[in-house]
């Protein structure tokens, strides 16, 4: 088949912007969560004696903008789209869902920790108060491409810390000063965060 000047250029056009829809799709996802990571403190806060590590002030924003993105399209479908379709509703409706999660996990959640024991505060359930003694060993897990921290306990189930969480770095300190290594290898561990898996030293 042949293309003409005009078609071949339409052509060029076309496949210009298929490729930079895709790589957007993966790639802007990837730059900003590589950004709000960049952005997180390894030091942690300190509030009435206790470590504090929570979501910063990147984490927070992010959550904000993506939960006004939401609204803004729910009412761009209501004043422009006056026809009930099921699937923008449930749409809609699930990412108004996702974003309002998000948006009270990173306001709400945080983990403090002082010499006896952890206190982990959810929005998801209720507050927890863990001895160290009871934590058993420190694991990297992952899900998809979602991976993060876990601290394992006896009787309090696991402590999640995600990699977009500030404080991690003292975090990581207190785990080595009480000889809590982290188990896994260096490919199951996050990247750039200078973990190995003999040691949390430069995390």
């Amino acid at each position: 088949m042949v293309f003409s000047d005009d078609n071949s250029f339409l052509l060029g056009v076309f496949i210009f912007l298929l490729v930079f829809a895709v790589l957007a799709g993966f790639l802007l996802p990837a730059l900003l969560f590589a950004l709000l990571r960049r952005l997180a403190r390894k030091e942690a806060a300190i509030r009435v004696n206790r470590f504090v590590i929570q979501y910063g002030w990147a984490a927070k924003t992010a959550a904000w903008l993506g939960f006004l993105v939401m609204w803004f399209l729910v009412i761009w479908d209501v004043v422009y789209n006056f026809e009930f379709k099921l699937v923008p509703v449930v749409r809609d409706v699930a990412c108004i869902g996702i974003f309002s999660n998000f948006l009270m996990i990173v306001y709400f959640w945080r983990v403090e920790f002082d010499e006896e024991s952890l206190y982990v505060f959810s929005p998801l359930r209720r507050s927890r108060v863990i001895p160290w003694s009871e934590v058993t060993r420190c694991v990297v897990r992952s899900r998809l491409l979602v991976r993060w921290i876990g601290l394992e306990t006896q009787k309090h189930g696991e402590i999640k810390f995600g990699q977009l969480l500030s404080g991690l770095g003292t975090l990581a300190k207190e785990l080595n000063r009480r000889g809590i290594a982290l188990e896994g290898n260096k490919t199951n561990v996050p990247s750039g965060t200078g973990v190995s898996g003999e040691s949390m030293d430069s995390y």
